[in-house]
């Protein structure tokens, strides 16, 4: 909770709570698991490893043995390969918009738990997605791109923040808000008429009356 620094935990413990219920639930729809949860989930991971290991043999080209190839050949297909590098321009755009999302990223979440002493939103996203490119890049057995498909989304959200950050820092350095002001605003009419002898215009006021009016004790004359 903000402003409570004992209860730093309880985002923690909620994103745990949640988790295990994602677990309970998966275990509920595939029905291998019901007899042995624990135990059967491992021997999935093993058969996927034993399956990879064939595909390595079959493919040799392809194969990546060494684990520390693999975070720059995922890194390398999710940000640069794929995307606006290979373009006309031939800039990878997405490595820098998405280095300053995750700076961002990382600043707000260190500014949450500098404030308020919580694990905020940012937090969370932020270790989601490391935890995420982390079992990637682990099980990356292969250099082929359609393993790295699922990365591009938070590519592109990591972009989409680096985008949004780049532009506040811009729009609060040139004051664009000036720039794309409508023309003969009420700012712009004020500052036209200050020091000037004519009063502004006032759209709604009625134009003054013509007419004589009656000196005290002289009736109006009636028209029949």
């Amino acid at each position: 909770m903000r402003g409570d620094h004992r209860n730093w935990w309880r985002p923690l413990a909620w994103g745990c709570a949640v988790g295990l219920g994602c677990w309970g639930v998966f275990v509920a729809l595939y029905p291998f698991l019901w007899a042995a949860p624990a135990e059967r989930a491992i021997a999935l991971f093993q058969h996927r490893q034993d399956e990879m290991r064939q595909q390595q043999l079959g493919y040799p080209a392809a194969a990546v043995y060494d684990p520390s190839d693999r975070l720059g050949l995922v890194l390398d297909h999710a940000l640069a390969r794929q995307t606006w590098a290979r373009g006309a321009l031939g800039i990878p755009l997405d490595v820098l918009l998405a280095a300053l999302g995750l700076v961002s990223l990382a600043a707000i979440a260190r500014r949450d738990w500098r404030g308020a002493r919580r694990v905020g939103p940012a937090a969370v996203l932020l270790m989601w997605l490391l935890t995420y490119l982390a079992g990637v890049a682990w099980g990356y057995s292969l250099n082929w791109p359609r393993y790295v498909m699922p990365l591009f989304l938070l590519a592109a959200l990591l972009s989409g923040l680096g985008a949004e950050s780049l532009l506040r820092w811009l729009g609060a350095r040139y004051a664009w808000r000036d720039m794309f002001a409508p023309r003969g605003s009420d700012g712009d009419l004020e500052r036209a008429t200050v020091g000037t002898d004519r009063p502004a215009h006032v759209p709604n006021a009625r134009p003054p009356s013509h007419r004589r009016r009656p000196r005290r004790g002289h009736p109006l004359p009636h028209h029949g």
